[in-house]
């Protein structure tokens, strides 16, 4: 086995040994939320689709840290149905990895047609884990031009609010499969109100819309002509379009979790503090958005109470207080809060990741054996190892032996003693309690 593959091995081995979560999502394939921005399949006009590029993706495999063909002698078909299948991890590391492998530009997989199918199946999984902007960008390298792919940059560009691309790909007839209500959406926002008025008043008669469609969309583009009338009932399935036009006219929305991508709606500056923290923390927890994003947001204002994601916010404010003012005993205990109170939410691994480059030049000195011991983790959390070394444990456990054998030079591969630890750890699975932080720690950090 070569180096790498031992390392790669090693870590997941710890990763399977020591990685508890609160658990994958449900939703697997293509998510439901797509529906309603294409017409039925049977309507679909059948015509000669636009050629795709032979190899899409944004990452070249030494980018990814992935090899040159990834797929092997997989097929296409048996590629998509593990992708379509994929439940995510709760080790952070192994969500990026998957993440990296569905934005991998590499040559077609064996039996692919054109590529669309694995290609529509790499776009749903960045869908479902919320990563809207790396799905954007790998649908702008594809382009709209087919309706499957139009219709996930509609849903896409609704989420964002960049929908300017997938209305123009419908204006210029290149989508004659878009449903009646993505037509009349992107006639309102090009500004010609009376062509969508006028989809929303016949559509429903010629069975374009449904009776709730219709409403909805009457509500969204003249609101002052059903005044007085009941607001529309929630469709019994959600779709990407009904949120967005249920929320420009402030219209409630359904009780319980959103999908995932629609939390990017929230993300706004405009959006109150605490929707934006509450969204930033699921989207962050899951790596769909950068840990800045999320911070951003606790640091926007006073905390307004206490407890929860006010005292996420007022221990960021602490710690960016303490570092500011270079105070060694204010450090320690600010860190030691906030990692405390992140740790318990499971943004451990978001919070390393937003301050290791600034936790990398706090002295050594600072804080006690067990400070010390919570700095090693958070600096290899944060990816900055040479910072971890320099914190270690002047008598370091087998566990930080082996983290550190793991991220340290390749010559520093772990030895037989501490593979068979990580192998007696696989063995007995994970167990699944509220651990110390130290045990979270090198969970969170395998793979």
């Amino acid at each position: 086995m070569s180096p790498t593959a031992r390392r790669i091995s090693a870590s997941l081995a710890l990763a399977i040994g020591l990685g508890c979560g609160t658990g994958a999502r449900a939703e697997t394939g293509t998510p439901s939320w797509l529906n309603g921005l294409l017409v039925a399949p049977e309507q679909i006009p059948k015509t000669d689709l636009p050629m795709l590029q032979t190899t899409l993706g944004l990452l070249s495999p030494d980018q990814a840290g992935l090899w040159e063909d990834p797929w092997g002698d997989t097929s296409a078909l048996r590629l998509r149905r593990l992708i379509d299948t994929h439940r995510d991890s709760p080790i952070p590391q192994a969500r990026a990895l998957f993440q990296r492998l569905m934005l991998l530009r590499s040559p077609p997989a064996r039996g692919s047609a054109d590529g669309e199918g694995l290609l529509r199946a790499r776009i749903d999984a960045l869908l479902r884990l919320g990563a809207l902007d790396p799905a954007e960008a790998l649908l702008a390298e594809a382009g709209m031009t087919r309706p499957e792919l139009f219709r996930r940059g509609l849903a896409v560009g609704l989420l964002t609010g960049r929908v300017e691309a997938a209305c123009a790909a419908l204006a210029r007839t290149a989508v004659p499969a878009a449903s009646a209500s993505a037509r009349a959406y992107c006639l309102a926002r090009a500004g010609d109100w009376s062509a969508a008025h006028i989809i929303a008043s016949t559509g429903e008669a010629v069975g374009q819309l449904s009776t709730i469609q219709a409403h909805v969309l009457t509500w969204f583009l003249d609101p002052s002509s059903l005044e007085g009338t009941p607001p529309p009932p929630l469709p019994p399935e959600l779709s990407v379009l009904d949120f967005t036009l249920r929320d420009a006219v402030g219209l409630p929305r359904p009780r319980g979790l959103l999908p995932l991508a629609f939390e990017h709606v929230d993300l706004d500056d405009g959006a109150p503090v605490r929707a934006r923290i509450e969204a930033g923390e699921r989207l962050a927890v899951e790596g769909a958005i950068a840990p800045t994003t999320l911070f951003q947001a606790y640091r926007a204002g006073t905390p307004a109470a206490s407890g929860g994601i006010w005292d996420r916010a007022q221990a960021t404010q602490d710690l960016d207080r303490s570092l500011a003012e270079e105070d060694p005993l204010a450090i320690a205990t600010a860190v030691r809060r906030a990692d405390h109170v992140f740790s318990r939410r499971g943004l451990r691994n978001v919070f390393a990741q937003e301050y290791g480059d600034k936790l990398a030049t706090v002295p050594r000195r600072v804080g006690d054996t067990d400070f010390r011991a919570e700095m090693f983790e958070l600096l290899l959390l944060s990816g900055n190892t040479n910072g971890a070394w320099r914190w270690g444990r002047d008598a370091p456990t087998p566990q930080d032996r082996l983290l550190l054998a793991l991220t340290g030079p390749a010559g520093a591969l772990p030895d037989r003693t501490l593979l068979e630890l990580v192998e007696r750890q696989r063995r007995l699975g994970p167990e699944c309690r509220d651990p110390p932080l130290r045990d979270r720690a090198l969970s969170d950090f395998a793979v």
